[in-house]
């Protein structure tokens, strides 16, 4: 009954119709027909009506906000999203110890040689135990949902409102881009402290802080925000703004074509919003190892600004320089196989676990 009477609110906010048909409330009595006389009415009259009904059928808590976010509510897909990026970081956080200590070997701790990704993982197995390839983890469990949640719930909104600025509409590749560098740009205001917390823990064989708290204390008294908890923000925009507008860009062109090949062979229910999860998780895959491939480069600069104290006060480009001149083209290309393997089965656990997430809320609210 609910269900029904939402849908006709809704109509009713649209301007498709005056009148819904008798109902009966929860108590058995019979609801009466909205009297709203003739003529059209104003937009600001249907939404005053919508939002005064849609509150009365919550319990008074006023209407389920859905407009931005493609049919969810902003928790909702902040929900899906949390969940989904720390379901995705725990699996993944073993091969970012490795990848971490692949980039910041010989500079950082000239004590670690290693030849390659199965080298790392070998010897940091046999020195430290398989606990070090957890080191960082508290950071993670901390920042990683909210981090997530704002990315989602940025991408999400993004896309609908640049779709609808434009008149590109929400399939556009462009707007797909665009949207992914907007999520960036708020996410990495949660994933830059927590990176650099998380990679000086990964990068040694000692443990750098006491706890968390001491963690951030420490950021901020070498920094405060911009040159503590924020240091490196900029080279990882650099870093990942291309990289989610790539992967989002290649992620939903998948979807939509992937959409159309089932279509094509009559595949029942066969849409963008509710393919199978193994279909998800192979899209999420191949767009995050594209996506991984293009931006290791930066990513290996990030990751000696935010580690190694000698960059102190250098900027993103003058610390490419540096690593150049002094190491060669080969120190962008070191760790790439590890990057890979971190991203994008990563990105095909958090896209799967988030478009399933999206689909069981799209269910009960429907």
């Amino acid at each position: 009954r609910r269900s029904h009477w939402c849908k006709v609110y809704l109509l009713e906010a649209a301007g498709y119709s005056n009148e819904p048909e008798e109902s009966t409330g929860g108590h058995g009595k019979a609801r009466p027909k909205a009297s709203v006389g003739t003529g059209e009415r104003s937009g600001e009259h249907r939404e005053r009506l919508f939002v005064r009904r849609a509150s009365r059928i919550r319990g008074g808590r006023g209407p389920r906000r859905m407009e931005g976010v493609g049919g969810l509510a902003g928790a909702e897909v902040f929900l899906a999203g949390g969940m989904a990026g720390l379901l995705s970081d725990s699996l993944m956080h073993p091969v970012d110890t490795v990848r971490t200590r692949l980039w910041v070997q010989d500079k950082v701790a000239p004590e670690l040689r290693y030849r390659s990704s199965l080298d790392a993982a070998c010897k940091i197995s046999r020195a430290e135990g398989l606990k070090a390839f957890y080191k960082g983890y508290g950071s993670v469990v901390l920042v990683t949902p909210v981090a997530y949640g704002v990315y989602f719930s940025t991408y999400e909104a993004a896309k609908h409102s640049i779709g609808k600025l434009s008149g590109a509409g929400t399939e556009s590749p462009a707007v797909h881009f665009a949207a992914g560098i907007a999520a960036n740009v708020t996410g990495q205001v949660a994933w830059t402290p927590m990176d650099v917390v998380k990679q000086r823990q990964q990068a040694v064989k000692d443990q750098p802080f006491k706890g968390l708290y001491d963690a951030f204390r420490t950021l901020y008294r070498e920094g405060g925000v911009t040159n503590g908890l924020l240091r490196g923000y900029s080279a990882a925009l650099y870093t990942y703004a291309p990289f989610s507008a790539a992967f989002f860009a290649i992620y939903e062109g998948w979807k939509v074509q992937v959409s159309k090949l089932h279509r094509s062979l009559a595949v029942s229910g066969a849409t963008e919003a509710r393919l199978a999860p193994l279909t998800n998780s192979a899209g999420g895959l191949v767009s995050g190892a594209v996506a991984a491939v293009l931006t290791a480069p930066t990513d290996a600069v990030k990751t000696r600004m935010q580690v190694g104290s000698q960059y102190n006060g250098k900027g993103f480009l003058l610390v490419a320089k540096d690593m150049w001149k002094q190491e060669g083209l080969r120190v962008f290309a070191q760790g790439i196989s590890a990057r890979v393997a971190w991203i994008a089965p990563g990105c095909a656990v958090t896209i799967c676990t988030y478009e399933w997430f999206k689909s069981l809320v799209h269910s009960a609210v429907a």
